[in-house]
Protein backbone atom coordinates (compact mmCIF):
# COMPACT_ATOMS: atom_id res chain seq x y z
CA UNK A 1 0.00 0.00 0.00
CA UNK A 2 2.83 2.39 0.92
CA UNK A 3 4.61 1.73 -2.38
CA UNK A 4 1.39 2.31 -4.33
CA UNK A 5 0.78 5.64 -2.60
CA UNK A 6 4.44 6.55 -3.01
CA UNK A 7 4.10 6.00 -6.73
CA UNK A 8 1.06 8.26 -6.77
CA UNK A 9 2.94 11.03 -4.98
CA UNK A 10 6.08 10.56 -7.03
CA UNK A 11 4.05 10.89 -10.22
CA UNK A 12 3.27 14.49 -9.34
CA UNK A 13 5.01 16.83 -11.77
CA UNK A 14 7.39 19.51 -10.55
CA UNK A 15 5.86 22.99 -10.92
CA UNK A 16 9.21 24.33 -12.13
CA UNK A 17 10.01 21.45 -14.48
CA UNK A 18 6.73 19.86 -15.62
CA UNK A 19 8.54 17.03 -17.38
CA UNK A 20 10.13 15.96 -14.08
CA UNK A 21 8.55 14.22 -11.09
CA UNK A 22 8.90 15.51 -7.54
CA UNK A 23 11.55 13.74 -5.46
CA UNK A 24 12.32 15.97 -2.48
CA UNK A 25 10.41 17.67 0.30
CA UNK A 26 11.73 20.65 2.26
CA UNK A 27 11.59 19.96 6.01
CA UNK A 28 13.78 22.73 7.43
CA UNK A 29 13.44 26.47 6.88
CA UNK A 30 9.82 26.31 5.72
CA UNK A 31 8.70 28.91 8.25
CA UNK A 32 11.17 31.39 6.74
CA UNK A 33 9.64 30.96 3.25
CA UNK A 34 5.86 30.72 3.75
CA UNK A 35 5.10 31.08 0.03
CA UNK A 36 7.81 28.77 -1.26
CA UNK A 37 7.18 25.41 -2.90
CA UNK A 38 8.38 22.56 -0.64
CA UNK A 39 8.26 19.80 -3.28
CA UNK A 40 11.16 19.73 -5.75
CA UNK A 41 12.55 17.47 -8.44
CA UNK A 42 16.12 16.39 -9.21
CA UNK A 43 16.57 19.15 -11.77
CA UNK A 44 15.75 21.79 -9.13
CA UNK A 45 18.79 20.66 -7.19
CA UNK A 46 21.01 20.61 -10.24
CA UNK A 47 20.12 24.12 -11.38
CA UNK A 48 19.56 26.11 -8.17
CA UNK A 49 22.94 26.65 -6.51
CA UNK A 50 21.32 28.40 -3.53
CA UNK A 51 19.46 25.30 -2.40
CA UNK A 52 20.79 23.70 0.77
CA UNK A 53 20.56 19.95 0.62
CA UNK A 54 20.53 19.71 4.41
CA UNK A 55 17.05 21.28 4.38
CA UNK A 56 15.53 18.56 2.19
CA UNK A 57 14.62 14.89 2.51
CA UNK A 58 13.75 12.42 -0.20
CA UNK A 59 10.10 11.43 -0.08
CA UNK A 60 10.99 7.76 -0.59
CA UNK A 61 13.35 7.85 2.42
CA UNK A 62 10.53 8.97 4.71
CA UNK A 63 7.93 6.57 3.41
CA UNK A 64 10.13 3.47 3.16
CA UNK A 65 12.26 3.85 6.30
CA UNK A 66 10.27 5.92 8.80
CA UNK A 67 9.22 2.84 10.77
CA UNK A 68 12.66 1.34 11.28
CA UNK A 69 15.32 4.03 10.92
CA UNK A 70 16.09 7.39 12.48
CA UNK A 71 15.75 10.29 10.08
CA UNK A 72 18.68 12.62 10.76
CA UNK A 73 16.90 15.66 9.32
CA UNK A 74 13.62 15.16 11.16
CA UNK A 75 12.22 16.65 13.31
CA UNK A 76 13.71 20.17 13.02
CA UNK A 77 15.99 20.73 16.03
CA UNK A 78 18.33 23.44 17.20
CA UNK A 79 21.10 20.86 16.68
CA UNK A 80 20.28 18.25 14.02
CA UNK A 81 23.31 16.15 15.01
CA UNK A 82 21.32 15.05 18.09
CA UNK A 83 19.37 12.57 15.94
CA UNK A 84 22.60 11.04 14.65
CA UNK A 85 23.90 10.81 18.21
CA UNK A 86 20.64 9.12 19.24
CA UNK A 87 21.09 6.61 16.41
CA UNK A 88 24.67 5.82 17.47
CA UNK A 89 23.71 5.50 21.14
CA UNK A 90 20.91 3.06 20.33
CA UNK A 91 23.31 0.92 18.28
CA UNK A 92 25.76 0.62 21.18
CA UNK A 93 23.22 -0.55 23.76
CA UNK A 94 24.08 -4.04 24.94
CA UNK A 95 21.39 -6.61 24.20
CA UNK A 96 19.46 -8.22 27.03
CA UNK A 97 20.76 -11.65 25.94
CA UNK A 98 24.38 -10.56 26.40
CA UNK A 99 23.68 -9.09 29.83
CA UNK A 100 21.88 -12.29 30.85
CA UNK A 101 24.89 -14.34 29.72
CA UNK A 102 27.21 -12.20 31.85
CA UNK A 103 24.92 -12.47 34.87
CA UNK A 104 24.60 -16.23 34.58
CA UNK A 105 28.37 -16.63 34.21
CA UNK A 106 29.11 -14.36 37.17
CA UNK A 107 26.57 -15.90 39.55
CA UNK A 108 27.39 -19.48 38.60
CA UNK A 109 31.00 -18.91 39.72
CA UNK A 110 29.97 -16.86 42.72
CA UNK A 111 27.51 -19.48 43.92
CA UNK A 112 30.10 -22.27 43.60
CA UNK A 113 32.75 -20.28 45.45
CA UNK A 114 30.67 -18.82 48.26
CA UNK A 115 27.12 -19.80 49.30
CA UNK A 116 23.87 -20.86 47.70
CA UNK A 117 21.96 -17.88 49.10
CA UNK A 118 23.52 -15.68 46.39
CA UNK A 119 21.20 -17.40 43.93
CA UNK A 120 18.35 -15.23 45.25
CA UNK A 121 20.11 -12.08 44.04
CA UNK A 122 20.88 -13.70 40.70
CA UNK A 123 17.19 -14.32 40.02
CA UNK A 124 16.32 -10.82 41.19
CA UNK A 125 18.78 -9.19 38.80
CA UNK A 126 17.80 -11.45 35.89
CA UNK A 127 14.18 -10.43 36.32
CA UNK A 128 15.31 -6.80 36.24
CA UNK A 129 17.12 -7.29 32.94
CA UNK A 130 14.24 -9.27 31.43
CA UNK A 131 12.01 -6.28 32.04
CA UNK A 132 14.44 -3.44 31.25
CA UNK A 133 13.42 0.16 31.89
CA UNK A 134 14.69 1.12 28.45
CA UNK A 135 15.64 -0.69 25.22
CA UNK A 136 16.11 -0.02 21.50
CA UNK A 137 12.44 -0.47 20.68
CA UNK A 138 11.41 1.97 23.40
CA UNK A 139 13.96 4.49 22.17
CA UNK A 140 12.54 4.28 18.65
CA UNK A 141 8.99 4.51 20.00
CA UNK A 142 9.77 7.62 22.02
CA UNK A 143 11.57 9.16 19.05
CA UNK A 144 8.51 8.54 16.89
CA UNK A 145 6.27 10.10 19.55
CA UNK A 146 8.47 13.19 19.80
CA UNK A 147 9.02 13.62 16.07
CA UNK A 148 5.62 12.40 14.82
CA UNK A 149 7.54 11.03 11.84
CA UNK A 150 4.76 8.53 11.18
CA UNK A 151 2.25 11.37 11.00
CA UNK A 152 4.44 13.02 8.40
CA UNK A 153 4.57 9.75 6.52
CA UNK A 154 0.79 9.40 6.61
CA UNK A 155 0.38 12.98 5.50
CA UNK A 156 2.57 12.32 2.47
CA UNK A 157 0.57 9.18 1.67
CA UNK A 158 -2.84 10.77 1.98
CA UNK A 159 -5.26 10.09 -0.85
CA UNK A 160 -4.65 13.10 -3.02
CA UNK A 161 -8.18 13.71 -4.21
CA UNK A 162 -7.79 17.29 -3.13
CA UNK A 163 -5.66 19.67 -5.14
CA UNK A 164 -1.90 19.47 -5.05
CA UNK A 165 -1.73 23.00 -3.64
CA UNK A 166 -3.94 22.04 -0.71
CA UNK A 167 -1.87 18.95 -0.08
CA UNK A 168 1.28 21.00 -0.14
CA UNK A 169 -0.22 23.53 2.28
CA UNK A 170 -1.06 20.72 4.71
CA UNK A 171 2.53 19.58 4.60
CA UNK A 172 3.75 23.13 5.11
CA UNK A 173 1.51 23.59 8.13
CA UNK A 174 2.67 20.34 9.65
CA UNK A 175 6.35 21.18 9.18
CA UNK A 176 5.84 24.72 10.42
CA UNK A 177 4.27 23.35 13.60
CA UNK A 178 7.40 21.33 14.33
CA UNK A 179 9.74 24.17 13.49
CA UNK A 180 8.01 26.23 16.18
CA UNK A 181 8.58 23.36 18.62
CA UNK A 182 12.36 23.22 18.20
CA UNK A 183 13.00 24.19 21.83
CA UNK A 184 10.68 21.54 23.24
CA UNK A 185 11.74 18.81 20.80
CA UNK A 186 15.42 19.51 21.42
CA UNK A 187 14.95 19.11 25.18
CA UNK A 188 13.04 15.85 24.68
CA UNK A 189 15.70 14.41 22.37
CA UNK A 190 18.45 15.47 24.81
CA UNK A 191 16.55 13.73 27.63
CA UNK A 192 16.26 10.63 25.44
CA UNK A 193 20.03 10.70 24.97
CA UNK A 194 20.52 10.87 28.74
CA UNK A 195 18.29 7.82 29.16
CA UNK A 196 20.42 5.98 26.60
CA UNK A 197 23.51 6.73 28.68
CA UNK A 198 21.81 5.36 31.80
CA UNK A 199 21.01 2.05 30.10
CA UNK A 200 24.70 1.14 30.10
CA UNK A 201 24.74 1.46 33.89
CA UNK A 202 22.04 -1.14 34.61
CA UNK A 203 24.58 -3.64 35.91
CA UNK A 204 27.93 -2.50 37.34
CA UNK A 205 30.09 -5.60 36.91
CA UNK A 206 33.22 -3.84 38.12
CA UNK A 207 31.58 -3.28 41.50
CA UNK A 208 30.22 -6.85 41.62
CA UNK A 209 33.64 -8.32 40.91
CA UNK A 210 35.20 -6.13 43.61
CA UNK A 211 32.59 -7.34 46.09
CA UNK A 212 33.20 -10.95 45.07
CA UNK A 213 36.94 -10.60 45.66
CA UNK A 214 36.31 -9.11 49.10
CA UNK A 215 34.14 -12.08 50.07
CA UNK A 216 36.71 -14.55 48.70
CA UNK A 217 39.43 -12.82 50.70
CA UNK A 218 37.39 -13.32 53.86
CA UNK A 219 36.85 -16.97 52.93
CA UNK A 220 40.61 -17.41 52.49
CA UNK A 221 41.13 -15.85 55.89
CA UNK A 222 38.78 -18.36 57.47
CA UNK A 223 40.71 -21.23 55.84
CA UNK A 224 44.03 -19.87 57.03
CA UNK A 225 42.69 -19.66 60.55
CA UNK A 226 40.74 -22.91 60.45
CA UNK A 227 42.32 -24.14 63.70
CA UNK A 228 41.07 -21.15 65.64
CA UNK A 229 37.77 -21.11 67.45
CA UNK A 230 35.53 -18.99 65.20
CA UNK A 231 33.91 -17.55 68.32
CA UNK A 232 37.31 -16.21 69.34
CA UNK A 233 37.71 -14.03 66.26
CA UNK A 234 38.01 -10.36 67.13
CA UNK A 235 35.28 -9.44 64.68
CA UNK A 236 32.57 -11.53 63.04
CA UNK A 237 33.06 -11.81 59.29
CA UNK A 238 29.79 -10.05 58.61
CA UNK A 239 30.90 -7.12 60.73
CA UNK A 240 34.18 -6.89 58.82
CA UNK A 241 32.30 -6.88 55.49
CA UNK A 242 30.00 -4.16 56.78
CA UNK A 243 32.94 -2.05 58.01
CA UNK A 244 34.77 -2.50 54.72
CA UNK A 245 31.71 -1.48 52.70
CA UNK A 246 31.24 1.55 54.94
CA UNK A 247 34.86 2.52 54.27
CA UNK A 248 34.26 2.26 50.52
CA UNK A 249 31.12 4.41 50.78
CA UNK A 250 32.98 7.03 52.83
CA UNK A 251 35.73 7.20 50.22
CA UNK A 252 33.16 7.58 47.44
CA UNK A 253 31.37 10.33 49.34
CA UNK A 254 34.71 12.08 49.80
CA UNK A 255 35.29 11.81 46.05
CA UNK A 256 31.91 13.35 45.36
CA UNK A 257 32.71 16.18 47.76
CA UNK A 258 36.06 16.79 46.05
CA UNK A 259 34.30 17.21 42.72
CA UNK A 260 31.72 19.50 44.32
CA UNK A 261 34.51 21.70 45.67
CA UNK A 262 35.85 22.10 42.13
CA UNK A 263 32.42 22.81 40.66
CA UNK A 264 31.28 25.19 43.41
CA UNK A 265 34.33 27.42 43.13
CA UNK A 266 33.11 30.94 43.87
CA UNK A 267 34.58 32.29 40.64
CA UNK A 268 32.26 30.02 38.59
CA UNK A 269 29.16 31.90 39.84
CA UNK A 270 27.12 28.66 39.85
CA UNK A 271 23.53 28.95 41.08
CA UNK A 272 22.44 27.16 44.23
CA UNK A 273 19.85 25.21 42.22
CA UNK A 274 22.56 23.85 39.91
CA UNK A 275 24.90 22.97 42.78
CA UNK A 276 22.16 21.11 44.63
CA UNK A 277 21.25 19.18 41.48
CA UNK A 278 24.93 18.33 40.82
CA UNK A 279 25.40 17.14 44.41
CA UNK A 280 22.40 14.79 44.16
CA UNK A 281 23.55 13.32 40.85
CA UNK A 282 27.14 12.83 42.04
CA UNK A 283 25.84 11.00 45.10
CA UNK A 284 24.01 8.57 42.81
CA UNK A 285 27.28 7.91 40.96
CA UNK A 286 29.29 6.97 44.06
CA UNK A 287 30.37 3.61 42.71
CA UNK A 288 31.49 5.06 39.38
CA UNK A 289 33.46 7.80 41.15
CA UNK A 290 35.64 5.14 42.78
CA UNK A 291 37.24 4.56 39.36
CA UNK A 292 38.58 8.13 39.17
CA UNK A 293 42.14 8.71 40.39
CA UNK A 294 41.95 11.55 42.91
CA UNK A 295 45.54 11.31 44.12
CA UNK A 296 46.86 13.86 41.64
CA UNK A 297 43.99 16.26 41.01
CA UNK A 298 46.22 19.33 40.71
CA UNK A 299 49.43 19.94 38.80
CA UNK A 300 52.70 19.62 40.65
CA UNK A 301 53.41 22.55 43.00
CA UNK A 302 50.06 24.09 42.14
CA UNK A 303 46.98 24.61 44.28
CA UNK A 304 43.63 26.23 43.37
CA UNK A 305 43.05 29.85 44.33
CA UNK A 306 41.10 30.04 47.60
CA UNK A 307 38.24 32.18 46.35
CA UNK A 308 36.06 30.99 49.24
CA UNK A 309 38.14 33.12 51.62
CA UNK A 310 37.42 36.44 49.89
CA UNK A 311 34.20 38.45 49.86
CA UNK A 312 31.98 39.22 46.86
CA UNK A 313 33.36 42.75 46.41
CA UNK A 314 36.93 41.48 46.26
CA UNK A 315 35.90 38.78 43.81
CA UNK A 316 34.19 41.37 41.62
CA UNK A 317 37.38 43.46 41.59
CA UNK A 318 39.40 40.43 40.51
CA UNK A 319 36.87 39.69 37.80
CA UNK A 320 37.13 43.28 36.52
CA UNK A 321 40.90 43.03 36.45
CA UNK A 322 40.77 39.79 34.47
CA UNK A 323 38.31 41.25 31.95
CA UNK A 324 40.55 44.28 31.41
CA UNK A 325 43.58 42.02 31.06
CA UNK A 326 41.80 39.99 28.37
CA UNK A 327 40.82 43.16 26.52
CA UNK A 328 44.44 44.31 26.60
CA UNK A 329 45.48 41.10 24.90
CA UNK A 330 42.70 40.94 22.33
CA UNK A 331 41.70 44.53 21.55
CA UNK A 332 44.43 46.77 20.11
CA UNK A 333 42.18 49.86 20.21
CA UNK A 334 41.57 49.30 23.91
CA UNK A 335 45.32 49.01 24.46
CA UNK A 336 45.88 52.27 22.57
CA UNK A 337 43.29 54.00 24.77
CA UNK A 338 45.15 52.89 27.87
CA UNK A 339 48.47 54.05 26.43
CA UNK A 340 47.00 57.44 25.43
CA UNK A 341 45.59 57.86 28.92
CA UNK A 342 49.01 57.13 30.41
CA UNK A 343 50.70 59.59 28.00
CA UNK A 344 48.14 62.30 28.79
CA UNK A 345 48.73 61.91 32.50
CA UNK A 346 52.47 62.17 31.89
CA UNK A 347 52.05 65.41 29.88
CA UNK A 348 49.91 66.93 32.63
CA UNK A 349 52.41 65.92 35.28
CA UNK A 350 55.37 67.31 33.29
CA UNK A 351 53.51 70.61 32.76
CA UNK A 352 52.77 70.91 36.43
CA UNK A 353 56.41 70.35 37.37
CA UNK A 354 57.73 72.85 34.78
CA UNK A 355 55.75 75.83 36.16
CA UNK A 356 57.04 77.79 39.20
CA UNK A 357 55.23 77.10 42.39
CA UNK A 358 52.94 79.91 43.50
CA UNK A 359 51.43 80.36 46.90
CA UNK A 360 47.68 80.28 47.32
CA UNK A 361 47.24 79.13 43.74
CA UNK A 362 46.16 75.73 42.60
CA UNK A 363 45.94 74.10 39.19
CA UNK A 364 42.94 72.14 38.18
CA UNK A 365 43.17 69.64 35.32
CA UNK A 366 39.87 69.13 33.59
Amino acid sequence: MDNLQLNELSNQSCIFHPDKKITFIQVIGVSNQPNANIFLCDQCFDQDLDLKGVNYMTISQIIEKAEKEFQFKWPPLKDQSLIQMLHLKSQNIISADKILQQINSFFANFKDEIIKKIDFNRKKMINYVLDPPFNKEQIMKQYQQISQILSLKNLLLENQKESFDKHQQKCKDFIYQFETQKESNTKQIEELLKQCDQVGQIIDFDYLNTLKQQVLDFVDEIKLNSNKDILGLQKPIQSQISDNQQSINNNNNNNAEKLMQLISNKSNYCSEEFLESARKELTKLNQQLSRIQFDNIFKENRQPIKFSQINDEQLQNINGYVENFIKLGNDQSYLQQIQQSVNLNKVVEDSRLSKPKQKNRSYKVA
